[in-house]
């Protein structure tokens, strides 16, 4: 939603969280104008998870997607 505000604190909350379980690493950076700012990276433990969840998401999609065409096919005529 975009008029959504995000709860900074949330967020950095949770990234620290990640990286606390290795998922993400961060690190200070002072080369970009402004104050010093933490970056974020997602690690071999973090991509590994990500392509999971990528993969569940797909099953999902594809299960779904077939529970939809089956319902259509299921309906016609019946209305």
């Amino acid at each position: 939603m975009p008029d959504e505000q995000i709860d900074l604190g949330n967020l950095y909350r949770m990234l620290r969280s990640m990286e606390d379980e290795g998922i993400v690493r961060s690190e200070w950076t002072d080369n970009a104008p402004g104050r010093a700012k933490r970056t974020y990276e997602l690690t071999t433990v973090g991509k590994n998870l990500l392509d999971a969840w990528v993969r569940s998401l797909r099953s999902t999609n594809t299960t779904i997607a077939r529970f939809l065409r089956e319902y259509s096919g299921d309906t016609k005529g019946t209305t």
